[in-house]
Order: structure tokens, then C-alpha cells, then sequence
């Protein structure tokens, strides 16, 4: 059942008392009433219903002002209670904050229809707050499906490593971080030649092959633009280090081929080592490099 709060003399409170089971608090002066309803504010509690008597306002002061305030701290226009002749005295500019006004001595059936009225909307609020809370956690879990959608979306299912855009992607990211630090970022393209087609030997050897380049640094990202074309970024590596590593993948591929028996099969080693001058060279920097790659100059045969 909702909660109100009751602002007025101790004997009209006392009248109003067996038609408020649910009553939250009572006041009789309006700076005790504003202290308590800013505390509640400030708790981000709910919005209540204030039963406010105009005897409680201080009239030498704007009416308009203190009524505006409980409406603003309560979260709910304030019920003022009041002779009728009061209610003559207050500005028109007071009226937007009002909800309801109660004339005294207090007939039984409004306040039935007030409090009614109150519970309904109370009902209503309770079941939207409900709403929302169901609305937000659809949306945290359509958010959270969305993520894994992408992140799996963003790998081989196979083998792990990044598609094409997710890989440039990441790139971007990457290279926008190290043009803000100033910092060096190099790449590795390695063009595989030579593999027998449609063979489980060699969607085993390319597995091993792919698990064993994620496995390297746990920083850098490994990708495949397309079939056979594989790519490894390397944040934070200067020349020697992309030297060391492309040695080091040349390596690993002989042993593979060894390993397979994959005799005829040839593979293109390339690196490139920048830092970034511009933030948006990312695309640049992958396009020279798969370019390099696909030209030749660092083709090699395996088991040399």
C-alpha cells in the first residue's frame, strides 16, 4: 500500500489519523516538513503523496515558492488542505503544483475518492517502476548477446583467429593508442603456398599453425584476412623484435612442414614497423603490408 505524509495542525491530524493507516510521517511546521522530504531526496527514495495545510506555509514568505518546493522534493504535487475561503488566497501561479485541494472540516466521501485516486496511481507506478527494471534487464541481456554475438562473429570458429574487420578493427585500436603514446607498432603477413587442397592434413596443419601464433605474446593479435593469408600485430615492437619474430615464425613454419610432410609448400614473410603519425592510418599500414606480401619479395621455400 502507498505511503503519504501528512503537514498540519496536531488536531487536524488527529481527524485525518483514521482515514491514514498508511501514514509515513507528520509535521506541523513546513521547515521540519522540507528537511525531511530533502532527506528523503537526497536517498533517492520514491515520490510521496504530502497532505499539506496552508496553515503549515509561512505566508509572509511566496506560497508559490514553498508549495513548488514539496512538489519538487516529495516528487508528487502536494493535497492542501484548507477552509474554502483559504484556498481564495493563494496566487494562481501555485495551481500547476497542486494536486488536489481538500476543503475542511473534511467530508468522508473526497477523501475516499482521493485516496482512491492515490492508490491507483501508486499501483500504476509500482507496475511501470516494474516495467522498467524488466525493460532494463532485457536490454543488459540483449547487450551482453550482442557482445558475444560479436566477439564470435569476430573469430574463426576454427581456429580463433580474428576476421578480416575484426582484425582491422583491433588494428585501429591499436594504432590510435600508439600514435597517442608515440609509440612503435609493427606487423607480421605471412602468405602460406603450396598446401594441398581439400586435405584434413592440411586444416590440421593450419590449426596448429594458427593456435601456435596466438600463442606467442599474450598482446599481439592474430588474424586471417582470407584463406591461407595470415596477419600478427605487434604493439609496442620496434624493427628488431618484428625481425626476431618474423625469424622466429619461419621456424615454427619448417617445423610444421616437416612435421607434415608438406614438401612443395612455400610461404611470404614480411614485416613493417612504424609509429603512427597520423591517428587514422591503420587501413594504410594493413594494405602496404598484405601489398608486400603479395608481391613476392619475401617469398621463401620451407625446410631451408
Amino acid at each position: 500500500m502507498f505511503k503519504m505524509i501528512v503537514c498540519a495542525a496536531p488536531e487536524l491530524q488527529q481527524s485525518l489519523s483514521p482515514w491514514m493507516p498508511n501514514l509515513l510521517a507528520e509535521f506541523n511546521h513546513f521547515d521540519a516538513l522540507s528537511a525531511y522530504l530533502q532527506q528523503r531526496l537526497l536517498q533517492a527514495s520514491n515520490p510521496i503523496p504530502v497532505f499539506l495545510d496552508l496553515n503549515c506555509l509561512v505566508w509572509e514568505q511566496d506560497p508559490t515558492g514553498q508549495i513548488a518546493r514539496i512538489h519538487l522534493l516529495s516528487g508528487h504535487k502536494p493535497i492542501l488542505l484548507a477552509q474554502s475561503q483559504e484556498f481564495d488566497n493563494l496566487p494562481d501561479t501555485a495551481l500547476p503544483h497542486i494536486y488536489s485541494l481538500l476543503t475542511l472540516p473534511l467530508a468522508v466521501r473526497p477523501l475516499q475518492l482521493l485516496q482512491a485516486r492515490l492508490q491507483s496511481e501508486s499501483e500504476r507506478q509500482e507496475q511501470l517502476a516494474a516495467h522498467e527494471l524488466r525493460l532494463k534487464k532485457l536490454l543488459e541481456e540483449n547487450r551482453q548477446l550482442r557482445e558475444r554475438i560479436k566477439q564470435e562473429s569476430a573469430r574463426d570458429p576454427v581456429t580463433g583467429l580474428l576476421y578480416r574487420q575484426a582484425l582491422l578493427e583491433r588494428l585501429n585500436d591499436e594504432w590510435r593508442r600508439a600514435h597517442r603514446h608515440e609509440h612503435p607498432i609493427s606487423a607480421i603477413a605471412i602468405a602460406l603456398r603450396g598446401l594441398p587442397r581439400n586435405s584434413s592434413a592440411a586444416e590440421a596443419f593450419t590449426l596448429e599453425f594458427a593456435r601456435r601464433l596466438m600463442a606467442v605474446r599474450a598482446s599481439d593479435l592474430a588474424g586471417s584476412p582470407e584463406t591461407a593469408l595470415f596477419v600478427v600485430v605487434l604493439p609496442l615492437t620496434f624493427h628488431e623484435g618484428a625481425l626476431a619474430l618474423t625469424g622466429h615464425f619461419r621456424t615454427m613454419l619448417n617445423k610444421l612442414i616437416d612435421k607434415y610432410e608438406f614438401s612443395d609448400a612455400t610461404a611470404e614473410l614480411v614485416y613493417q614497423t612504424e609509429i603512427p603519425r597520423r591517428h587514422a592510418d591503420g587501413p594504410r599500414f594493413l594494405a602496404e603490408l598484405l601489398a608486400r606480401c603479395g608481391s613476392g619479395q619475401g617469398q621463401v621455400p620451407l625446410l631451408v
